[in-house]
Order: C-alpha cells, then sequence, then structure tokens
C-alpha cells in the first residue's frame, strides 16, 4: 500500500472519529421554556398598560391563528371563504388565508382601544382575559377563545414578552376589581338576607325573566343572559334565581370565570337555598376549567 493512501486512509479515521465524539459529546439543543407573564415595570393602571400595547402593536406584523371557532370555513365552501375574505379585507388587513383548520391573518398594526384590542373577526374584549391563562410559548401569546398571536420576524419577537406582561397586569387588575365588586355586593345581599319579608318580584321584571326563559329553551343563551341582566337593573336582589340562570347560561358559553362570579352573587343572596350545595359543586367544576 502506497504512503499516500496510508496517509488518506488515516485522515478519513481521525475524521470519523472525531465527528462520532464530536456528536456523541455536543449538548442537545434545549427547548425554550414557555415564558410565563409577570406585572411588567412602570405600570401602575390599567390605562398605561392600554397605552403601552397600543406603542407595541402599532408597527409589527402578527400572524394570527383561529382554531376551532364560531368562523371555521372548509376549504370547499368557496362562497363562505370569498365572503370571509372580502369582510376582512374592508377591515384594512394585509392578507387572508383559510384553509380547512384556520383562518390566519397578517396585520400590519392592531387597533388597540379602552375597552378591547381589535384582532381580526375577534375582538378582544379585556374581561376575555379572566378566562384563561396567558401562556408565551415561543414567539406566541395564546389568548382566550383560542386564539394565538405569533411574532413571526425576530426583531418583533422581542416585544412578545411585554405584550404579554401588559395583558397579564390588565387580568390581575380585572380580577382585583371584581373581586371588590362581590365585596360591595355583600352589603346588599347581607339587607336581603336580613328581610323576614322578601321583595316580590315586579311585573317589569318577571315580563324580562319570562323572555329569558323563552331565549334558553332556544338555545341562545347570549340573548337570555342579557335579558336577565335586564331584570338585575331593575332590582338587584328580588329574584336571586337570576344569577343562578345567568351563572348556568355563562358556563354553557364557556365563560367560565363570569359564571363562577355570577354563581357567588346567587350563594351571598341565598347562602341556604335548596341549590346551594350543587351551586358550589358547579363554581368548584368552573374554577378548573379557568385555571386549566
Amino acid at each position: 500500500m502506497s504512503s499516500i493512501k496510508r496517509i488518506i486512509q488515516c485522515s478519513a479515521c481521525i475524521f470519523i472519529t472525531v465527528a462520532f465524539l464530536g456528536c456523541a459529546t455536543a449538548p442537545a439543543p434545549q427547548p425554550k421554556r414557555a415564558y410565563h407573564p409577570k406585572l411588567p415595570p412602570g405600570i401602575t393602571t390599567i390605562e398605561a398598560a392600554i397605552e403601552d400595547l397600543a406603542t407595541l402593536l402599532k408597527t409589527p406584523i402578527i400572524y394570527i391563528e383561529y382554531g376551532e371557532t364560531d368562523y371555521k370555513v372548509h376549504a370547499q365552501d368557496e362562497e363562505a371563504k370569498a365572503r370571509l375574505k372580502e369582510r376582512i379585507s374592508y377591515l384594512s388587513y394585509e392578507s387572508v388565508i383559510i384553509d380547512d383548520e384556520k383562518v390566519s391573518i397578517k396585520a400590519r398594526s392592531i387597533p388597540v382601544y379602552r375597552d378591547r384590542i381589535d384582532i381580526p373577526i375577534y375582538p378582544l374584549f379585556y374581561e376575555d382575559l379572566l378566562e384563561s391563562n396567558i401562556v408565551v410559548d415561543h414567539d406566541a401569546i395564546k389568548l382566550p377563545s383560542r386564539v394565538k398571536l405569533n411574532f413571526w420576524r425576530y426583531e418583533q419577537a422581542a416585544n412578545v414578552e411585554r405584550i404579554a406582561d401588559d395583558l397579564f397586569f390588565i387580568q390581575q387588575a380585572l380580577k382585583k376589581q371584581q373581586h371588590e365588586r362581590l365585596t360591595l355586593f355583600e352589603s346588599k345581599a347581607a339587607q336581603y338576607r336580613a328581610l323576614k319579608v322578601k321583595p316580590s318580584i315586579s311585573e317589569e321584571q318577571r315580563r324580562y325573566v319570562v323572555q329569558a326563559n323563552a331565549f334558553n329553551q332556544q338555545k341562545n343563551y347570549a340573548r337570555a343572559i342579557e335579558l336577565f341582566n335586564k331584570a338585575i337593573e331593575v332590582d338587584p336582589v328580588s329574584y336571586p334565581g337570576a344569577y343562578f340562570n345567568m351563572a348556568l347560561l355563562n358556563g354553557q358559553l364557556g365563560k367560565f370565570n363570569k359564571a363562577i362570579f355570577t354563581m357567588k352573587q346567587y350563594l351571598q343572596l341565598v347562602p341556604d337555598a335548596p341549590d346551594a350545595r350543587s351551586a358550589r359543586d358547579k363554581i368548584y367544576e368552573w374554577e378548573a376549567m379557568v385555571t386549566q
């Protein structure tokens, strides 16, 4: 065997050995962990958080995914796809992709208002944040109703954690406000419980309750809740059953936080009601849904 051939063979053996050892000893790439939002520094009010969101969402291009929602459009339904694209184009968004599973939209800016963020098709009302945890997975923020914001440009992805922190601040502030509302309602409930003769339902309230029950039978739960709310506006304590019914209806709509809040109001009014045990059990059930 010639010396040149031996040199080539030795070099090949050395290369293979080094490559093998390098593969064996090189650390495996670690997957990026999910980021858990925290209270953002310098933000002390909901208004400040909203203003910060408006600044952060003014220029980025965001890829918005919709899972299996009410807006799901099947690929073969060309007429429905055309209507949806026309609607979204009217809202001045950049492009629309529709397939069997999702509607994806690229937008150069996302409008931010005092009560909501106008994500295409799905407006994110800040109260919706109470319905689930805010999760940051890589460069995406997962929001309620299976909406996900993907920051698909590297220079924009740096803001994803700050945006999640602003949303988290709003979420925590709303939770505090909700607790304060329950505390205030307790005083009204205590006065109601102390009455030997409970107030009767007025004819106006009865009309709203009958109408709400009719829409409930038609499975128009949102309209039924609206009418039960009107009954409560007439008198917030004379018909405790409105709170119980609204809680169940919100649960049907997947608005578990609102369901919990309203059921707690019901129990404040009538803690010894025959269905109090089942009402408390529903709260436990919905709490698990909110935190999953």
